[in-house]
C-alpha cells in the first residue's frame, strides 16, 4: 500500500514459489507497505509479516544515450550519468534529484576521480584520435580539455596529483600524461608487449602500477614507476581479466568474464589467491565498487543484476530483470544501485531493502 495507509490499495503484486520479488511498478520517493504471507493446498493462510520500504526512483534524462555510462561519485551518495556522445554530465543523488550539471567540451566515457575526490580525469573510449578532459568537482566545472595525438584509449589511472597513466585499446605500452597542458610524458617501453585493452590500478603511495591483459592467456604484472620502471612481479591468470582494483588491505581484486570469476590476491605475492568465487549465470558486464568491497554484474541471459560481497563472497542481492542493462554503479555508502537502461532511463534501486 502507498503512503503509509495499509489498506489504501491492497493489491496482489506477486504470487509464486520463489523467495524473492522485485516490484518495479512504484512511484519515486514514496513509502510502500508490503504484507508477505504463505498458504497451503488446504487453504490455510499465515498471518503474514509487514514491512515498509522506500520506493526505487526512476529518472529520465534526454541525453542518457544508448552508449552512456555511470560513475559513482566520491561523496558516497550519488552518481554521475554521463552521455558518451554529448559530453553531458548529470550529477544525480540517490533520490533521483539532479544536483549539478556540466556540458564538457568533449565527450569522455571513462572517468576516474583523484584520491582526494576533488577532481576527475576523463577520456574518450574507442574514438580515434582520443580526447581527454580535466574537471573540478566543487563547483562542477571543466578545467581543460584536449584532443590527443594518441589512438583510442581503454583505461586511465591517477599516478599523482597532476599525472595520469593511459592505456590503449590497441596493443602497446601505457603512457604518462601531465594534466597541466596535457603534455605527454614517458612511455613505459618495458611494457611494449602489453596486449589489447589492458586494465590498470596504481598504488599511489608505493608508486606501483598493476596492469592486467590477456595476450594468449590472462596476465597480471606489478611495475615500479618510482624512478626507472622495473617489473617486480608477473603472474599468469586463469582467464581474461576485465577489471582490477586495490582494496586497501594489501590485496588486489581481479574479475573475469567467460567464465565469470572474481579473486582477491596478495600484493606482496600475486601468485597467492586469498579467496575466489565463480559468478552465477552468464555475466556480460562486471563492475567493482570504488572501495573494492562489492562486485556487481548483469546476467546476459536473464538481464538480472547480482551483487557479491568481496570479503565474504556472499550474495548481497539478486535483482530481477529491469530491462536491458547498459551500466551499473553502486554508491560508496552501498545504499543505492544505479542501473542504466535503454530508453533514456536510469533506475535507482534501494539496497537497504535487501533481496526484494
Amino acid at each position: 500500500s502507498e503512503g503509509g495507509n495499509a489498506d489504501s490499495l491492497n493489491l496482489l503484486v506477486y504470487e509464486g514459489a520463489t523467495n524473492s520479488f522485485t516490484d518495479m511498478d512504484l512511484l519515486p520517493n514514496e513509502v510502500f507497505s508490503y504484507r508477505v504471507y504463505s498458504y497451503d493446498e488446504s487453504g490455510n493462510v499465515s498471518t503474514g509479516t509487514r514491512s515498509e520500504i522506500d520506493a526505487a526512483a526512476q529518472i529520465y534524462l534526454p541525453d542518457f544515450e544508448e552508449n552512456s555510462s555511470l560513475v559513482a561519485h566520491p561523496d558516497g551518495e550519488s552518481c554521475w550519468v554521463v552521455g558518451r556522445n554529448s559530453g553531458m554530465i548529470h550529477h544525480v543523488n540517490g533520490e533521483g534529484v539532479e544536483l549539478d550539471f556540466l556540458e564538457a567540451s568533449i565527450a569522455p566515457a571513462l572517468w576516474v576521480f583523484n584520491a582526494a575526490g576533488t577532481e576527475a580525469a576523463g577520456v574518450s573510449v574507442n574514438s580515434n584520435p582520443a580526447s581527454i578532459s580535466h574537471v573540478r568537482l566543487e563547483p562542477l566545472e571543466e578545467i581543460d580539455s584536449a584532443v590527443l595525438t594518441l589512438s583510442a584509449l581503454a583505461d586511465l589511472a591517477w599516478v599523482d596529483a597532476e599525472t595520469v597513466l593511459l592505456s590503449s585499446v590497441a596493443a602497446g605500452p601505457p603512457i604518462f600524461m601531465n594534466l597541466d597542458g596535457f603534455t605527454p610524458g614517458d612511455t613505459l617501453h618495458l611494457l611494449d608487449d602489453t596486449f589489447l585493452r589492458a586494465t590498470m590500478a596504481v598504488d599511489i603511495l608505493a608508486q606501483i602500477l598493476y596492469i592486467a591483459d590477456a595476450p594468449t592467456e590472462g596476465r597480471l604484472r606489478a611495475v615500479s614507476i618510482d624512478g626507472d620502471p622495473v617489473i617486480l612481479q608477473e603472474v599468469m591468470l586463469p582467464g581474461s581479466p576485465v577489471d582490477i582494483g586495490l582494496n586497501g588491505n594489501g590485496e588486489i581484486v581481479v574479475s573475469y568474464v567467460g567464465p565469470g570469476r572474481v579473486e582477491r590476491r596478495l600484493l606482496s605475492d600475486l601468485e597467492q589467491i586469498v579467496a575466489s568465487s565463480d559468478l552465477l549465470g552468464s555475466p556480460d558486464r562486471i563492475f567493482l565498487s570504488s572501495d573494492m568491497t562489492q562486485l556487481w554484474y548483469s546476467d546476459f541471459e536473464t538481464h538480472g543484476i547480482f551483487g557479491i560481497d568481496l570479503q565474504t563472497f556472499d550474495t548481497i542481492s539478486e535483482l530481477e530483470s529491469i530491462g536491458i542493462g547498459l551500466d551499473i554503479q553502486v554508491t560508496g555508502s552501498s545504499t543505492r544501485l544505479f542501473a542504466g537502461q535503454t530508453g533514456d532511463l536510469v533506475n535507482i534501486l534501494s539496497l537497504d531493502r535487501g533481496n526484494d
